[in-house]
């Protein structure tokens, strides 16, 4: 009778090895193909109704209020004639299914591993049931996540203000974002989108099997979630990279799965890789919104440390598009991680989501993103201490807020300009700050205005750049006097804000600026979705680890490979001594 259940039960069987460890398609025979396009069917219209119910409920009200008695009643009727019929072809269905199944040699076999494998998942279990592709929610769970801390965002200036209709817009928004806004944020956590990339996602998953022995695994959060996850583990070294050792955190977009997202060139490049599928992508349960994003990507970092074995100084993150939310919010939480990288990413989804609905409606869209879909990237990026690299591209069509492809609107500026006024506030001081170099921001702005490596290099020489070793000079004194000034007091020896800017004139300050921001943030010639050039895969230029700014005895003392460097308090003000004179290192 078990047999029969988990014949009646079972997950959907899309692929399996063959006995020469070849990738098949399941072949199903017909008591099965046909029963499967009618759940499919089914669960299309679900989805469907489930995005689309808020637009048709104007409608059904209207018919509602319109209707005499006995119309009302005779609808009623018929839709519980229908739901019967539906409900009866389901069953029939299900039983056509589990006769097909027990007939076919294939699903039979793979019942058995799936079977032993919930009773106790070993190494072996695992071993013969990563030998099908099959729907995900039948794997076992192999990770459970503790929550150690409260999973709540950083307070920022962006937090909501209270408004005088908040009893009726707080429902009415809350009601937008949970129905609409949020597919139309996460278009991957549809129906739709997991049914059309199906098939793309589990060929590339048995190429990626065969060619880099990628694992699959359940992670379960702390609220009860289910997380999708794929490990490649190249710690042996035998890639010729020697890159396995680093681990690398990939973190998709809004319609990005991690066999066909940003995972390609860390695989490449010889790393171990982890990738995640955000809440309702793929295999992923829930829906993707700011909370649930946090405690996937904590659920992800314990999963690396505690049962992989990697440590938070040899783990990065890699972020593409809005998977720098994920990102930002787990260095936040862990400065200790070795850098970060982000890839066509926003500062605060605020302005993109304005710019995507009709004008009339951008107060209310405000409204709703403020208070339930909040992704402050800028905000979380600026609590990290350690090094960074901004992926701008130049030909991007998501996050600009002006025409595509328009540098001057492209949101990555907002959120280079934000670490910059974090880490040397006296070179780019925050808006409205007394004193300060505005001169410096207008001069900043035309620099970013420009992709071309032409443009950049003709207009430096228009500001008067002082050149690379100038600047690195400014930036090795304001360092010195910073170690100086917090001493030993702190053993995690934070080093930001830097005074770098005090005493300077305007043209060398200018020079700076320019400098960090071309080392803080690179071009690439792309339109958004186009993948990663592998080239700009490389650790970001930190002035920690920068030669001419430190020697090894000094690299040594911070621990930068331990994680020991942190940021530090933004009430620690800048040194008053000046950066005119410059002393050797």
């Amino acid at each position: 009778m078990s047999k029969i259940w988990d014949f009646f039960s079972g997950p959907r069987l899309y692929r399996y090895l063959d006995s020469s460890s070849q990738s098949q398609p399941y072949e199903a025979n017909i008591f099965e193909a046909i029963p499967d396009y009618i759940f499919g069917t089914t669960r299309f219209c679900i989805g469907l109704a489930q995005w689309g119910w808020p637009m048709a409920l104007p409608y059904m009200l209207k018919q509602a209020l319109y209707s005499s008695a006995d119309q009302l009643s005779l609808r009623c009727q018929s839709a519980l004639s229908y739901s019967i019929g539906a409900v009866c072809l389901l069953l029939c269905a299900a039983c056509c299914r589990t006769l097909g199944r027990s007939l076919n040699p294939t699903y039979s076999a793979f019942t058995q591993s799936l079977r032993k494998a919930r009773r106790g998942f070993t190494a072996e279990d695992k071993e013969s049931l990563s030998k099908y592709d099959f729907d995900f929610w039948a794997w076992p769970v192999e990770f459970k996540a503790t929550q150690t801390q409260p999973l709540q965002p950083a307070s920022g200036p962006a937090e909501p203000v209270p408004h005088p209709l908040d009893w009726l817009l707080g429902p009415a928004s809350r009601l937008l974002v949970q129905t609409i806004g949020i597919r139309m944020t996460y278009p991957g956590c549809t129906a739709l989108m997991n049914a059309v990339v199906r098939p793309m996602l589990q060929q590339t998953r048995a190429r990626l099997q065969t060619q880099h022995r990628i694992q699959r695994f359940k992670l379960l959060t702390p609220s009860g979630f289910e997380v999708e996850a794929f490990f490649a583990d190249r710690r042996s070294g035998g890639d010729g990279h020697g890159n396995g050792e680093i681990l690398i955190v990939c973190c998709e977009g809004n319609a990005g799965y991690p066999e066909i997202g940003c995972t390609g060139v860390p695989l490449e490049k010889g790393h171990s890789v982890i990738g995640w599928n955000h809440p309702g992508f793929a295999g992923s349960t829930g829906l993707p919104f700011p909370d649930t994003e946090r405690e996937f990507i904590e659920t992800v970092l314990q999963f690396a440390q505690q049962r992989l074995g990697f440590e938070p100084g040899d783990t990065a993150l890699l972020a593409w598009s809005i998977g720098g939310y994920s990102a930002t919010w787990a260095a936040a939480r862990q400065p200790q991680l070795r850098y970060l990288l982000l890839d066509a990413t926003f500062d605060n989804i605020e302005e993109l989501a304005v710019k995507a609905m009709p004008k009339f409606a951008s107060w209310f869209v405000r409204y709703a993103v403020r208070h339930h879909l909040r992704l402050d990237n800028a905000e979380q990026l600026c609590r990290y201490p350690g090094p960074v690299k901004i992926i701008r591209r130049t030909q991007d069509e998501m996050i600009t807020t002006g025409r595509p492809g328009e540098l001057v609107t492209n949101r990555g500026n907002q959120l280079l300009l934000a670490l910059l006024r974090r880490r040397y506030p006296n070179l780019l001081p925050a808006p409205g700050a007394a004193g300060g170099a505005s001169d410096g921001l207008i001069v900043l702005n035309c620099f970013l205005a420009r992709g071309q490596k032409a443009q950049l290099t003709e207009y430096l020489a228009s500001v008067g750049y002082i050149g690379d070793e100038a600047c690195l000079r400014h930036l090795a004194n304001s360092r010195r006097r910073r170690l100086r000034q917090i001493g030993n007091q702190n053993p995690g020896r934070q080093i930001y804000p830097l005074d770098i800017g005090v005493g300077l004139g305007q043209a060398d300050r200018v020079s700076v600026l320019l400098f960090l921001a071309g080392k803080l943030m690179v071009n690439m010639e792309s339109t958004h979705c186009t993948p990663l050039t592998p080239g700009l895969f490389t650790p970001p230029w930190s002035e920690l680890t920068e030669p001419a700014l430190c020697d090894e005895a000094e690299l040594q003392q911070l621990k930068i490979d331990d994680g020991q460097l942190l940021i530090s308090d933004p009430s620690v003000g800048p040194s008053s001594e000046s950066d005119a004179s410059w002393e050797p290192v």
